[in-house]
Formats: C-alpha cells, structure tokens, sequence
C-alpha cells in the first residue's frame, strides 16, 4: 500500500540569475536580489493570524517590545530584510506554515465543539524544516531575537542556509527537525508560536520552536549528540515520520510528514490533544 506523498515546494527564484543585489536583503550574497527591498514577515503573516486575536497577536521575548509582551497587529510583526524578488520565492513556505496551523486549529475545533478532521494531513517534512529556517534567517536579519542580557542577536547568514532556504536542496543527515517526546505525551492547545535561537558555545546552532503546544528543535549545524544539552537531548526523536494526535474522546488524526531523504528510524509519534490553561488563548 502505497502512502501519501508531498513533494518540498520550490523556492528557487524564477528565471536566469540576476546578478543583482540589493542592499541589506539578508540573501544579498546569492547575487541574485530583484525590486525593491520589502517588508518580510519572518514568522508569517497567515501564520500570525492564526494564533491572532482580532488580528493581533502577542509577543514576547522579542527585541523592541516591553519585557512583559506586548499586542502586536499581525499584519505589522515584519521588517525590511528581503527583495521583492526573494520575499515572492518564500511564498510557498508560508503557505505550508498555514496549513499546519490551520489543520491544529481543526483539531481545536473537533475537539471542543464537534466537527470533522480529515483521517491524514500530509506535510512535507522538508519544508516545515525550511520555514523554521526562513523564520530563524529573518529573525537574525531584524534582530528580532535578543539574548538574556536583553541585547539584540544579530549576525550574518551563513551562505549555507541560504543556499538551503532558496533552493531544492536537503539539510545535511543530522541536520534538521528532532522532537522531545514522551509516549502518549499531551500538549496544550494555547494558541501561541514561540521562537528563540539554540546557542551552544554563543553561536546559534538553530532554532527552538513552540507550534501550538508542539516543541520543535530545527538543527542546522553538526553538534555531536555527546554535547547536546538544554533543548536537545540524544533522546529527542529525529525527523518523525508523523504525528498521531488523539482528540476528544477516543478520535485520532495523523499528521504525515514526508521526507525525501528518509530518516534514519522511521518513527511516528503519539501524542493527546488538551485544552489550553485559562487565560492562554
């Protein structure tokens, strides 16, 4: 029986290279920059939406804003760092990055008031991978992040992601998305998406990521597993093949993700749907 299959999105800009740059796009190294630069919305702005209340979302532990949080309008959350031309060729992860929220909230949905959830909802797992990077490379570019002094982490993109971001390539074997998981775990359904950098040594090894109660750590370095500490275990569960999410009373859904270059143990994970804590939504 054959399973169902998502091929990763292209992200290469269209047509002949350029040759252009256009200063302060963070991808300005690829000498392939066009138009003029936009603003980008490195956590997407569908994205925001989603976990937005009358179209504003809140945010914490980002540079500019109180310590405590703030209300920020989703539609505003973005910063100049990217062409037009480069800011059009990310489309297609955000597109993926919505329909991943929006299938969470169908869950949400069923849950507490009833309502259908297809069987299977297929993801390519590549891309999930690409759009925590295209968030992570945006984030670094605007100074979004800020370390536990309160100081702007900013730095240069490694031409590495870059290539990795707009191309149809793979994260190297051992690069990538791992899971912490516990059998049977539950996780909250608070409608937030969290993101703060993975700093070993005070370099930024990757990226840490809240999706709506599920924790993700996207690795985009070789970082032996002896040394891994913090948010990543030798434990974590790398590159799942899905997630069995049950809901309600005994109702399941699973959430595939495909991958091309095939993980080294195929493992899906189980996990249970709860509602989130008062005051969290």
């Amino acid at each position: 029986m054959s399973h169902p299959y998502k091929a990763l999105a292209k992200t290469t800009p269209p047509g002949a290279k350029t040759g252009k740059v256009v200063q302060k796009c963070y991808a300005a190294a690829l000498n392939d920059c066009e138009g003029e630069l936009t603003k980008e919305h490195w956590i997407s702005e569908a994205v925001l939406r989603e976990v937005s209340v009358d179209g504003e979302t809140f945010i914490t532990n980002a540079a500019c804003l109180p310590k405590e949080g703030a209300w920020v309008p989703a539609a505003s959350y973005a910063a100049k760092v990217l062409c037009e031309r480069h800011n059009r060729a990310l489309s297609p992860l955000d597109a993926e990055g919505q329909r991943f929220f929006q299938v969470l909230e169908q869950i949400d949905r069923a849950a507490s008031t009833g309502g259908d959830v297809p069987a299977v909802t297929v993801f390519s797992g590549h891309d999930i991978e690409r759009w925590l990077l295209k968030a992570l490379c945006g984030a670094i570019a605007c100074g979004a992040f800020q370390t536990h002094r309160a100081e702007r982490l900013r730095g240069e993109i490694p031409r590495e992601w870059l290539d990795l971001l707009f191309s149809r390539s793979y994260l190297p074997q051992g690069w990538g998305l791992s899971f912490p998981h516990r059998i049977g775990e539950a996780f909250s359904t608070a409608k937030n998406v969290g993101l703060a950098p993975l700093l070993i040594a005070g370099d930024v090894v990757g990226v840490f990521a809240r999706l709506r109660g599920l924790q993700f750590a996207l690795v985009l370095r070789d970082v032996p597993l002896e040394t891994r500490g913090g948010s990543l275990s030798p434990s974590d569960v790398y590159r799942p093949t899905g997630f069995r999410i049950t809901y309600g009373e005994k109702t399941e859904t699973l959430l595939r993700l495909c991958w091309d270059v095939p993980p080294p143990k195929a493992a899906t994970i189980s996990v249970r749907w709860q509602p989130a804590p008062p005051g969290t939504e």
